[in-house]
């Protein structure tokens, strides 16, 4: 968990910078998309991942469930609320 908490924090903050300041509306949207992938990764990866080793196989699961968690779902959205800024832009 430290290793993907280290290593996802320190890709948020040095290349995305996401920001929390948004409306109530857009955060709830986050909130339960996220919680969406987040229970698909959880449900899809969980059995291949323990069966490569009680150890590492643990080890990979919670590592990229918190580079998910901190780097991954905020570039998702980063990258769509851009397109979404474009488009309105246009």
């Amino acid at each position: 968990c430290i290793f993907g908490f280290f290593l996802g924090w320190l890709l948020e903050r040095r290349f995305l910078k996401f920001s929390t300041e948004v409306s109530g509306k857009i955060r709830a949207v986050r909130g339960i998309i996220g919680s969406i992938l987040l229970l698909l990764y959880v449900v899809l990866l969980k059995t291949p991942m323990a069966n490569l080793d009680m150890y590492w196989g643990n080890f990979a699961f919670m590592f990229m469930a918190f580079v998910f968690i901190l780097f991954l779902y905020p570039l998702v959205f980063t990258f769509v609320e851009k397109l979404a800024q474009k488009k309105k832009l246009s």
